[in-house]
């Protein structure tokens, strides 16, 4: 989810990550402000953007592809395939 300013990110699965980036200090998104006390209202907003978006465009349904080949460098899931 982003803004002209911030770009907000909810990565989720076994360990759940929570990511706010200034666009403009920080294209690199090296720092991030999600503990920041002075964005408290972005920290605030943005998941419900972001899950009003999805509601929205269907996005709240999971997809699968299916898996054709091995990705190389996934050593970790190359049983798997």
């Amino acid at each position: 989810m982003c803004t002209d300013r911030y770009k907000y990110f909810f990565n989720h699965g076994i360990r759940d990550r929570i990511e706010l980036y200034d666009r403009q200090e920080d294209s690199a998104e090296k720092h991030n402000l999600i503990g920041d006390p002075e964005l408290q209202e972005e920290t605030r907003s943005m998941p419900l953007a972001l899950y009003r978006w999805f509601e929205g465009t269907g996005g709240m349904q999971v997809l699968l592809k299916e898996t054709i080949k091995y990705r190389f460098g996934d050593f970790k899931h190359q049983n798997d395939y």
